[in-house]
């Protein structure tokens, strides 16, 4: 039953035009019926005893939810720790299983825009506690508290 109607909404989903997707990705996440269902999906995911054909389709409609704005990024993080186990448990097998790791980049991507910048650790370089000049004056000089 919740796999026929997962199967009816994505297939619902897939065959929209792009300007439809908006208002029916609303929908979606205000509707907590589809949240059950999502979420039982991927419970048989977690067990093995689904087929993988809806996989790639679900996560297609995830990340379009999570890109939409602010309660769809909150809808699709709900079901985030089951995606990751999901992939864990399948990291071997990409063919059945790639979808989720480009949902999971996808993701990251959308969320890695707003860094200003980052430096990845070199063991040839000294950190910035280990240069002093890097930290503040207002933190070298600052004292421990003491129990008074």
């Amino acid at each position: 039953m919740v796999d026929e109607e997962l199967k009816e909404l994505l297939s619902e989903y897939k065959n929209m035009a792009e300007s439809e997707r908006s208002n029916f990705a609303s929908e979606v996440v205000k509707n907590s019926n589809f949240a059950n269902v999502v979420s039982n999906s991927l419970l048989a995911f977690e067990e093995r005893v689904k087929s993988t054909e809806i996989l790639g389709p679900l996560c297609d409609l995830l990340y379009n939810i999570y890109r939409r704005d602010s309660d769809g990024k909150i809808f699709t993080i709900q079901f985030l720790p089951q995606i990751a186990f999901i992939y864990l448990l399948n990291y071997g097998d990409k063919e059945q299983f790639g979808c989720i790791e480009t949902l999971l980049i996808g993701i990251h991507n959308i969320e890695a825009k707003d860094t200003t910048s980052f430096r990845i650790p070199n063991l040839a370089q000294n950190s910035i506690y280990h240069e002093a000049y890097q930290i503040s004056e207002s933190r070298i000089f600052m004292s421990p508290p003491t129990d008074s």
